[in-house]
């Protein structure tokens, strides 16, 4: 019985870490966006 719930909180975990470095990505990805859209209505 206790196996099942140690493979489901393992793929909790690894669902999770890839779900906040996915979210990482899109932060960075907006941010450096973000950036370059000031710069071009400035210059």
């Amino acid at each position: 019985m206790i196996a099942p719930i140690l493979y489901f909180q393992k793929g909790m975990l690894l669902f999770t870490f890839e779900y906040l470095v996915f979210l990482g990505l899109a932060v960075f990805a907006l941010i450096n966006w973000v950036k370059i859209y000031k710069k071009e209505r400035y210059n």
